[in-house]
């Protein structure tokens, strides 16, 4: 039972986590550029690492960082640009995890489910042995 319910609190939990989180995603993509045309010019040694790392060129002058998306040499920054995750593809995320949670609480909580028996069975069944252990435990006490 326990872990049923620490199941459903990880749905939800994980569900207002993603809700919460979405509307700063859209600002994700902006913030790494500007990040990006801020450390170029203290790390030029990191471009080497990610041109080999993404199989890209990086050409640009270090005088001119904010000129580097009109560069067509510059192969790096649609790389950059494709490497989030749209916000299409959360929402869809997000509609996916509100379904399952919605349609498993609409089954717990019908009168005549399937689910909703089986959860009553095994707690029917659980309570005579948590009785019994009580009991046990009373006939030894002094």
């Amino acid at each position: 039972i326990f872990s049923i319910f620490g199941f459903l609190y990880c749905l939800i939990e994980l569900g207002v986590f993603t809700i919460l989180i979405s509307p700063f995603s859209t600002r994700l993509p902006n913030a790494t550029i500007a990040l990006l045309d801020h450390a170029i010019p203290y790390n030029p040694g990191g471009l080497a690492q990610f041109e080999s790392r993404f199989n890209c060129i990086f050409d640009q002058n270090l005088y001119d960082t904010f000129k580097r998306h009109s560069n067509p040499k510059n192969t790096c920054d649609p790389l950059l640009l494709n490497s989030f995750i749209p916000n299409i593809l959360l929402g869809i995320f997000i509609a996916i995890r509100i379904f399952f949670v919605s349609t498993l609480i609409i089954l717990l909580f019908t009168p005549n489910s399937s689910l909703n028996r089986s959860i009553t069975n095994l707690i029917l069944r659980l309570k005579p042995a948590i009785h019994y252990r009580k009991k046990l435990v009373e006939n030894f006490k002094i």
